[in-house]
């Protein structure tokens, strides 16, 4: 059946569109070994019949995608209210300054793109400071950087950015077209020596 898929690197594939596909149409796939027949199976001529093993992972791989989809606007809106429970939490303090603070009528909202709203991970792991003891041109320095990097790569720009710029210290500037990246650093004059030796900025 046709397909948007451009397919023309592999002559042997299968593609599964669970959206259309309806109850019946998967358990119909038990039955019969002629896959090619289902609308929400896509394989190439040739390819169409499958023994009852095959069809059978078929049929579950089908159900799991059906309920992933079906629980994904739930989820995302259930992960979305813990996000801003945390956060209020966090900008007012505690549990018992938000109840103080929604009494007064004075409770603090921190908007998705402020540099103080973290997502859930940002919560379970706040810290924002590169470890003091591993300095640059410690064997260490890359790695514990690129796992800083990596957790709050989860974060908004706003967060991103000041975290970059006031507490690793680094300034970025975008470049023209053809530039190259300019990184501006308030480490010593030392450790910028040593990474310009290494090949670090």
């Amino acid at each position: 059946m046709a397909s948007e898929c451009n397919k023309s690197f592999c002559s042997d594939y299968m593609l599964l569109k669970p959206e259309e596909a309806g109850l019946v149409d998967v358990f119909r796939i038990l039955f019969s070994d002629d896959i090619g027949k289902r609308k929400f199976i896509d394989c190439p001529e040739g390819k169409q019949s499958a023994p009852f093993k095959r069809r059978w992972l078929i049929f579950v791989a089908i159900l799991v995608l059906k309920l992933l989809l079906a629980v994904e606007k739930p989820m995302a809106w259930f992960g979305s209210s813990v996000e801003q429970w945390l956060n209020l939490f966090s900008s007012n303090g505690s549990l018992s300054s938000l109840v103080l603070n929604f009494l007064r009528g004075k409770v603090i909202y921190t908007e998705k793109t402020a540099a103080n709203f973290m997502s859930i991970i940002g919560h379970v792991d706040n810290r924002q400071e590169l470890d003091d003891k591993i300095k640059l041109g410690d064997k260490r320095y890359y790695a514990a950087l690129s796992m800083m990097a990596a957790k709050v790569s989860y974060e908004n720009k706003a967060y991103v950015e000041s975290t970059v710029m006031h507490y690793w210290k680094v300034r970025y500037y975008r470049p023209r077209k053809g530039a190259r990246r300019i990184y501006e650093s308030s480490r010593s004059p030392e450790e910028r020596g040593l990474a310009s030796r290494t090949g670090g900025r």
